[in-house]
């Protein structure tokens, strides 16, 4: 389930960015930092367990550096950016859009995860992060 939701991460973050040549890995510089660039993702470690926070799901730094080797076949690399050198992790497009894991879909666990969600928010009565209507 955690490898579908870094996945829709990775190619929410690709839709919205133009298939431009310009250069996006200054959005690495950014606290959800993640970007593509010339057929390659490139996101940091960070910018992972922020989201999967976000999502309802907790995971160790070491498990993402293992996931991201494992399943998505990516090399840690450092970038330098405005002067700041900045560690990323570097995955090939073609990992993430052919990714499966545990023989199953990244699609369909992307759809496990909404049907989870809402279930939960269903038994909860309001959304999962919390209620919205606190204004």
């Amino acid at each position: 389930m955690i490898t579908g939701i870094i996945i829709e991460m990775l190619k929410q973050r690709r839709s919205n960015q133009n298939d431009t040549y310009d250069d996006r890995r200054f959005n690495l510089l950014d606290n959800w930092g993640a970007a593509y660039h010339e057929g390659y993702y490139w996101v940091k470690t960070e910018a992972v367990i922020k989201y999967l926070k976000i999502q309802g799901q907790s995971i160790d730094v070491r498990k993402v550096a293992h996931l991201f080797r494992t399943e998505f076949g990516a090399e840690n690399t450092k970038i330098t950016i405005q002067k700041k050198e900045i560690r990323c992790w570097k995955i090939p497009q073609e990992n993430v859009d052919g990714a499966k894991a545990n023989n199953s879909d990244p699609k369909l666990m992307v759809e496990a995860f909404k049907e989870f969600k809402d279930k939960k928010e269903k038994r909860l009565g309001h959304s999962m992060y919390g209620k919205k209507d606190n204004y």
